[in-house]
């Protein structure tokens, strides 16, 4: 996934979120943010939103802690959270109608309304709001022909490899690939 030019303001909101959370002093704050969108100015879009928010946390841990070897993990507290809240909603997936466990396309559309629990994106994704986005995402167009084509791969494949890019998510996404374990 290549990032979109829409996706920089979005990143360069991430990269002042970072920076508050990676240290409480201003001036190290504004030198933080300045360096994010720096980098931001002239980072290739051939990068991933995710590889370059992951480019900018990186860069904000070594400005606020230069003699520090420690990675600070500045979203724990979120996937924690992210995570139970992904957990209590997969215990509400009976409350979703349109939503039928044997149904591919539903399993895809549940894996993509999981991406709505993401602090990166949202900052404080609730319950509701989560549960909103399960129901929103069986109303929304889907390339069928793409689904299909993706449900005959994986019915094929000898073994699968399904990445995930954040905690909250991986519930939903456990829920989808259930039926494949095996794979």
């Amino acid at each position: 996934m290549k990032t979109q030019v829409e996706c920089l303001p979005c990143l360069g909101r991430n990269a002042v979120d970072v920076a508050k959370r990676m240290t409480n002093n201003p001036a190290m704050q504004e030198k933080i943010v300045k360096y994010a969108c720096k980098f931001l100015s002239n980072c290739s879009l051939d990068m991933s939103p995710p590889e370059i928010a992951g480019e900018i946390i990186a860069s904000a841990n070594m400005l606020a802690h230069p003699a520090d070897k420690k990675i600070y993990d500045i979203y724990r507290e979120e996937k924690k959270r992210t995570a139970l809240l992904a957990a209590n909603l997969v215990k509400l997936l009976p409350d979703v109608k349109e939503y039928d466990p044997a149904d591919f396309e539903a399993g895809v559309r549940l894996a993509i309304s999981g991406n709505i629990i993401d602090f990166g994106v949202f900052s404080n994704p609730t319950a509701d709001m989560a549960l909103q986005a399960v129901k929103g995402a069986f109303e929304k167009k889907i390339d069928t022909k793409a689904v299909k084509e993706l449900e005959d791969a994986v019915q094929n494949a000898e073994k699968i490899l399904y990445i995930l890019d954040n905690c909250g998510e991986a519930n939903l996404d456990a829920v989808f690939m259930e039926k494949f374990r095996e794979k």
